[in-house]
């Protein structure tokens, strides 16, 4: 009772500092019953908030409250599946982010009404792949993408969202750290130029895809080639003859443009072409005694720095 009479007495910006900062239980047993709903979400925000605080608001009246006792860390299962069971779709959002959800409340939830819900859901790693599975099926585009960018999708999923009849839904299986070399070949056609772009970025792509994709007609495509880690020094050699200047930029910067190649850009018409080829480490003392003469001051320090490294 002395607790709820000396927090009665100070202010509402006070009382909601305490229930925002507060560790003592008891206090915060209090300020969960202060009848001004900012006070009672701090509450619910605290992450020293006991368990039996968050059942009783759980049942608030203010939805932002009950949002806000899902999202809380102390939440145990119990209450959660409780929670999911809201009539509000936000709470149940809140459920499906908390660590400690259940899979069988996923499992729930990926079938929610509500298009966020089930993209949520597909974006836990809390989930299974028979849940995956199902939300691959989803009519929305949306949530089908979300299971694409799952960081537990299986191969076996992504390859189906491969074929699928939306373009940001392939792109990104394309992204995606987990898609296979074989996954990759399937796309490296695409229609679409964003998803072929995709797949050039890909880290898993290999020299062989890359080749291909270095032919494309999209120079977004191909500069994505030439910045890509597996790239081949054969395959720059090949963008070295581009016509479009940033990418003969990106093969002068990249790190496995051979000498021959480099020695040929360091005549660019470009300046940035040269003055990446002047800062290149794979560039010759020779090509580099050159490029310190060149009109373009940028290059020519370039040239100047990377021969003083090298000597």
């Amino acid at each position: 009772m002395k607790i709820t009479i000396e927090l009665s007495e100070i202010s509402l910006e006070e009382r909601m500092r305490l229930a925002q900062l507060q560790t003592n239980k008891n206090v915060l047993m209090s300020l969960a019953k202060d009848k001004d709903s900012e006070v009672r979400l701090n509450v619910a925000m605290n992450v020293n908030t006991s368990l039996a605080v968050l059942w009783q608001l759980s049942k608030d009246k203010e939805e932002e409250v009950k949002e806000e006792v899902a999202s809380n860390p102390n939440a145990s299962q119990v209450l959660l599946f409780r929670l999911s069971e809201d009539n509000n779709s936000n709470v149940r959002f809140a459920v499906v982010k908390n660590k400690n959800v259940t899979l069988d409340v996923l499992s729930k939830l990926s079938r929610d009404e509500e298009t966020y819900v089930r993209v949520a859901v597909a974006e836990s790693n809390n989930v299974n792949q028979e849940i995956l599975e199902q939300l691959s099926k989803d009519e929305y585009a949306a949530v089908r993408e979300a299971v694409a960018r799952s960081e537990i999708v299986s191969k076996e999923i992504l390859l189906k969202l491969a074929k699928d009849e939306f373009d940001v839904v392939r792109k990104e299986v394309a992204s995606s750290i987990y898609s296979t070399p074989e996954i990759l070949e399937q796309l490296v056609e695409d229609k679409s130029m964003e998803v072929r772009a995709a797949v050039a970025n890909n880290p898993n792509a290999t020299p062989e895809i890359l080749l291909k994709l270095s032919k494309d007609d999209n120079w977004y495509v191909r500069m994505a080639v030439a910045k890509n880690d597996n790239v081949t020094a054969e395959i720059l050699e090949q963008l070295s003859e581009d016509t479009f200047e940033k990418i003969r930029y990106e093969v002068a910067k990249s790190k496995v443009t051979s000498q021959e190649v480099l020695t040929k850009l360091s005549r660019d018409k470009d300046t940035f072409v040269r003055e990446e080829v002047a800062s290149n480490k794979n560039t010759t003392v020779e090509v580099l005694l050159d490029l310190m003469r060149d009109w373009d001051r940028e290059a020519a320090c370039n040239a100047f720095n990377n021969y003083r490294n090298k000597s």
